[in-house]
């Protein structure tokens, strides 16, 4: 309680024992102070004089207020990333949002790097309730900040690798960050939400002009990979890409249907066009023309790998690879495998975004510093209209130093 009766001074004796609190850890950094009425009744003091001791301290940085949310304790290292504002920001996942798909594969990386960038790296996300046939929605707050950051992914029963629409019309949000998805009539309607929004791992241009983009530029890893193997003698380099599923038909199909539909409608994986271009220049930078036989296309399964391998030895080509360059490491591990039950030595590279343990060689790709400029690029298009979106390629680097036996 304030006690002092020289009403002109009483707003200073509260601004003091509030800034006493703060300083001794009453009220820890980034809390909530008690709401004004509770404050006005514990200190006995007029509506106005609290007004004005709370003004001071926000004006110096103590205090920061937003509203709905109350007043909170500022931590400067945790400042709002835009002062006055509440910012609500959707993550737009290709996988069911749930925290074990937090911790693996590429999209995991890339929310790594947006949760770290945000200070997040260390919170537990809370869930919000589920209705009907969605997946919960996981979610991530700091309110000091003004932050508030929601993971969208497809519904439980859907065969698609994106949320809705309709869940990101809901959502009443600022800003998009899309992680990985590549779907272009997704990505259209997006788009036409004029929510401000980010592509990440999106290798094409058909949205250059109208939302920013972050891709992986497999230029500078592919070509150190060809360039090693040359340096060991080995120039007979072939690639092998990747193919995914087709986009996702309207019409509903049983497990078996779907299967054959499936195969029967395999794509290029969007990231594999940069990549067999980058093996491409590199093979023709460094003298040895690359040939169309050199090049094979099959999914990630290991089955299927080996059987298209199996099938391209019986040929008896008159060349035998020396090495392989493939979309991802794991690609690369079947190669050598497959090769190896053959009697046939070679060497294999891929690309990877984590620690790799094996006899392929590992092209690195750093799915957390996507995500993280990703992170900070949004922020930037909430603060100010840009005047020409930005395509931004973060490179691979090949460490052929990483392979352990």
């Amino acid at each position: 309680m304030i006690k002092s009766k020289d009403t002109k001074h009483k707003y200073v004796h509260t601004r003091e024992f509030l800034r006493e609190q703060i300083e001794s850890g009453f009220y820890p950094k980034s809390t909530c102070l008690p709401t004004f009425v509770q404050l006005q009744d514990q200190l006995n003091i007029s509506n106005s004089t609290l007004l004005k001791a709370l003004g001071d301290l926000e004006a110096e940085g103590l205090l920061v207020r937003r509203r709905g949310s109350g007043t909170w304790v500022a931590d400067k290292s945790r400042a709002p990333l835009i002062p006055a504002r509440q910012l609500n920001i959707a993550i737009l996942y290709r996988d069911n949002p749930n925290p074990e798909n937090f911790f693996k594969g590429f999209s995991a990386s890339m929310l790594k790097g947006v949760l770290n960038e945000w200070g997040f790296d260390h919170q537990t996300p809370s869930l919000s309730p589920v209705q009907n046939n969605e997946v919960g929605k996981f979610y991530w707050e700091q309110k000091d900040r003004g932050l508030r950051v929601e993971c969208l992914g497809p519904e439980s029963s859907s065969r698609k690798c994106y949320p809705t629409i309709e869940s990101v019309k809901a959502g009443n949000y600022d800003g998009l960050i899309l992680l990985g998805i590549n779907e272009i009539s997704f990505i259209k309607d997006i788009l036409k939400l004029k929510i401000p929004a980010i592509l990440t791992d999106h290798p094409g241009h058909q949205f250059q002009n109208q939302a920013d983009q972050i891709f992986v530029n497999p230029t500078l890893g592919y070509q150190e990979a060809v360039e090693y193997f040359l340096g060991k003698g080995l120039k007979n380099i072939h690639f092998l890409g990747a193919l995914i599923g087709p986009k996702v038909p309207d019409k509903k199909y049983t497990n078996l249907e779907w299967k054959e539909y499936v195969d029967n409608n395999l794509r290029q994986e969007p990231g594999s066009l940069l990549r067999l271009n980058a093996w491409r220049n590199a093979m023709h930078a460094y003298g040895v023309p690359p040939q169309e036989s050199q090049i094979h296309y099959e999914t990630f399964k290991p089955t299927r790998i080996r059987k298209m391998l199996e099938l391209y030895l019986a040929s008896s080509p008159k060349h035998l690879p020396d090495a392989f360059i493939c979309h991802s490491v794991k690609q690369a591990e079947v190669v050598l495998e497959t090769f190896h039950d053959h009697g046939i030595e070679i060497e294999a590279a891929g690309a990877s975004d984590s620690p790799h343990h094996g006899k392929a060689l590992c092209i690195n790709v750093e799915g957390d510093v996507l995500g993280s400029i990703a992170s900070e690029l949004i922020i930037s298009r909430l603060t100010k209209k840009p005047k020409h979106h930005l395509s931004i390629g973060v490179n691979m680097n090949f460490f052929p130093e990483q392979r352990s036996f």
